[in-house]
């Protein structure tokens, strides 16, 4: 039996977690709900998660921008490169285009009322052509991701393989682009061979990027 890809989902909205578990409920995750920012960094310190979901703005002034700080300078293991979306009611085309170049984390926005169907088809990457990228440099992964987010391409940017391997259980990408270098005395020889280890229906197409 697969074992399930963990969700966060956070926000301060009971039907917005009960809308999210039947939504995904026959898509093999499990659903983690934090209606607080200390309820999320709990679950950030006992889980190891595939995505987020998070909500702009919680109760109590509360804002997911507590959450992005702490798993940008206080999460551990792999939930520190989280991918994650960001929920919101006030969520447009111009709103979501500055969301999702606010950091390399940031792969998606969903519009509140949340539509059935929109979230599955998001992390399957159904809805998006999907890329993954993967450089140890936050300013390379922004750099990238700007450029295809701008050709309508669902990107997940992180910085290492071990995210890239439990998004490859979830997500089904057109292409990655790699680093041939990522962090001192690592390559990426080993992921690219577990690349083309994958069964044929999951086979995809790389781009290498480095300096020599």
């Amino acid at each position: 039996m697969n074992q399930l890809s963990h969700i966060l989902v956070v926000d301060d909205d009971s039907d917005i977690h009960a809308f999210i578990k039947h939504d995904l409920k026959d898509q093999p995750f499990n659903i983690v709900s934090a209606y607080t920012i200390e309820e999320a960094v709990e679950a950030l310190d006992s889980y190891d998660f595939t995505f987020g979901l998070i909500d702009i703005l919680l109760g109590n002034n509360e804002s997911s921008n507590e959450i992005i700080h702490y798993l940008k300078q206080d999460a551990s293991g792999s939930n520190k490169f989280l991918p994650f979306a960001i929920m919101s009611s006030r969520m447009d085309d111009e709103y979501a285009r500055k969301v999702l170049l606010k950091g390399p984390s940031v792969f998606s926005t969903f519009k509140k009322p949340l539509k059935p169907g929109v979230i599955a088809a998001v992390l399957r990457g159904d809805s998006l052509p999907s890329v993954l990228v993967i450089d140890d440099d936050p300013d390379i992964l922004s750099l990238i991701k700007r450029e295809l987010v701008e050709g309508d391409f669902q990107v997940f940017s992180i910085p290492n393989e071990t995210q890239a391997r439990k998004l490859l259980k979830t997500t089904a990408f057109i292409g990655a682009i790699i680093d041939n270098k990522l962090g001192v005395g690592e390559d990426s020889e080993d992921f690219i061979k577990f690349l083309a280890s994958l069964s044929h229906e999951v086979k995809i197409p790389i781009v290498l990027t480095g300096k020599k």
